[in-house]
């Protein structure tokens, strides 16, 4: 049987709705030739519990950094200080992503 290797570059795993079963999930995606999985947040909340994640599973989960437009706040020049804040000097961060500009909305 050939094996496979891939890379999900965009998988929001950490969410509530993976919270009781997340090791399963990340064993089927091993299991599936998953090597590498990129989490984009969605707000400076989401960023946290994406690095929580990838710290829970290192060289297998890597996060990214990310405010969807959606997702920007009252104050959105807060919001985007904080996380060039976050991107200064030593970070987790593997890329920036989820940022809107799939046009999907």
């Amino acid at each position: 049987m050939e094996t496979y290797s891939f890379t999900d570059t965009h998988a929001h795993l950490y969410g509530e709705e993976f919270a009781d079963d997340l090791d399963e999930v990340i064993a089927r995606a091993r299991a599936a030739g998953a090597t590498r999985i990129f989490l984009p947040p969605t707000d400076l909340r989401s960023t946290e519990s994406a690095v929580k994640v990838c710290s829970r599973y290192p060289g297998l989960c890597f996060p990214m950094i990310g405010i969807h437009p959606e997702d920007l706040g009252e104050h959105p020049e807060d919001d985007l200080r904080a996380m060039e804040e976050r991107l200064q000097g030593p970070h987790p961060f593997i890329a920036i992503g989820e940022v809107g500009l799939d046009l999907y909305w």
